[in-house]
């Protein structure tokens, strides 16, 4: 069976101390008065492709790493070559961990690699892409070279996913995650790596990236990056590694002059507290109160819910700051709620019924509001994922209009979302 860096974690609590990560590099290339090479806390690097910088397009409308836009021609695709001192990373076990969007890239490259102190030779290290299929080649102390081929496909949607390697030296256990799914893991004997005739560390190398078109103006358009958020830290012999926190998704929504937030996170170890923030312009963000926040367990990851009962008027948006134990902290994608017109006033209500549901349909009914027009019907699980999405013309849904047949649902605790006229209607399904 395969078993998390966290259940380890747990299950050799009394017979290993714990220790914390010794970071090597962390950059998130935000500040554009910085040279893309300096790292945000460790190592800076030492040099990047010619054509390589930083660009907008990163997680949660902020900056990344990507092929600068050339605004009077633009270049032909070029690599990356984000150049790390490679004897930062002789380690016994390592953690490396980044956001990657494949987009404009050839679907051919390293993502992450050690190169070979001889060019003609593979690298020591590489966590690469061919064909847009995600590969792992890593080599261990007693000489041998594990090669894990056509892993996983990885999205080439014009957006950024979460990608992450760990070895952990004292069991031997490997893991790669894309996303949140754990798409490789692999047990040897308890080794370190191999980091004999390794060179330097490289992000995105020869992995040809295209820069963004440009208008008949010449102005380029906004770039995307194709690097976020890179952090490498070290795993000795003797420490179990806390694994790495990150958020799955933020939801917001509007119902009856509040506004319900809802987030979900993995691997809980590094931890600390919550900041619930709110801003009015999406730029300047105030802490709300985070002391009354609501928990519960869905397909073993966290849920995370509270309620802003102070929503100001006008357009809201939402994020959540994660401080961890090791002095970092993680920033959730941001959750717009459009104005305050989104919200219902008490005169209206959609009523859902019966809420607690056991092999039955499930029916709703409107009231209130003129009964003309499209609204859409969500039903979302609380996780924030979206399992439903229908639209009702409702000039023909009598009272008691189905919505779900009976035996639709899987067990578990949803959200039924109506939308009509600008306005959402909140209420809960509890399906057993």
């Amino acid at each position: 069976m395969k078993k998390s860096f966290f259940t380890l974690a747990v299950s050799l609590f009394t017979v290993y101390s714990l220790a914390a990560q010794s970071l090597i590099s962390e950059f998130n290339w935000d500040d554009r008065n910085q040279p893309a090479t300096a790292a945000k806390y460790g190592k800076s690097a030492k040099a990047l492709g010619a054509h390589a910088g930083i660009v907008s397009g990163g997680v949660a409308a902020s900056n990344g790493l990507g092929i600068a836009q050339d605004h009077n021609a633009a270049p032909a695709p070029a690599p990356v070559s984000f150049v790390m001192d490679g004897s930062d990373f002789n380690v016994d076990g390592l953690e490396v961990s980044f956001e990657f969007n494949a987009h404009n890239t050839n679907g051919n490259g390293s993502l992450f690699a050690r190169l070979h102190q001889d060019a003609t030779q593979p690298p020591v290290f590489s966590l690469f892409i061919q064909d847009y299929k995600l590969q792992l080649r890593y080599t261990l102390a007693n000489g041998e070279v594990v090669m894990l081929k056509d892993i996983a496909t990885v999205p080439t949607t014009d957006e950024l996913s979460f990608y992450s390697f760990r070895y952990l030296p004292i069991t031997g256990e490997m893991e790669v995650y894309m996303g949140t799914e754990l798409v490789a893991y692999r047990e040897s004997k308890s080794i370190p790596l191999s980091w004999a005739n390794a060179g330097d560390a490289v992000l995105g190398h020869n992995l040809y990236v295209a820069p963004n078109d440009v208008h008949d103006t010449c102005e380029a358009k906004p770039s995307t990056a194709v690097f976020d958020n890179f952090t490498a830290t070290s795993i000795t012999e003797n420490q179990v590694l806390l694994p790495a926190v990150h958020f799955l998704k933020l939801t917001a929504v509007a119902d009856k002059g509040q506004i319900n937030l809802s987030w979900t996170t993995e691997a809980e170890a590094q931890k600390l507290a919550f900041s619930v923030e709110r801003s009015q312009d999406g730029t300047l963000y105030e802490a709300l109160s985070a002391t009354q926040l609501n928990t519960s367990l869905e397909d073993n990851k966290l849920v995370y819910m509270y309620t802003d009962k102070t929503a100001k008027v006008g357009k809201v948006y939402y994020r959540i700051t994660q401080f961890n134990k090791d002095g970092s902290k993680l920033i959730s994608n941001v959750a717009e709620i459009p104005a305050s017109s989104n919200i219902a006033t008490s005169g209206a209500k959609m009523s859902v019924y019966p809420t607690l549901v056991q092999n039955q349909e499930v029916k709703f009914e409107l009231k209130g509001v003129a009964n003309n027009g499209q609204a859409n019907i969500t039903i979302m699980s609380f996780g924030g994922s979206i399992v439903r999405n229908k639209s009702v013309e409702l000039s023909q849904a009598t009272p008691g209009t189905q919505i779900l047949a009976a035996g639709e649902l899987q067990e578990g605790v949803y959200i039924v979302l109506l939308t009509h006229n600008n306005i959402t209607y909140r209420e809960k399904l509890v399906v057993r």
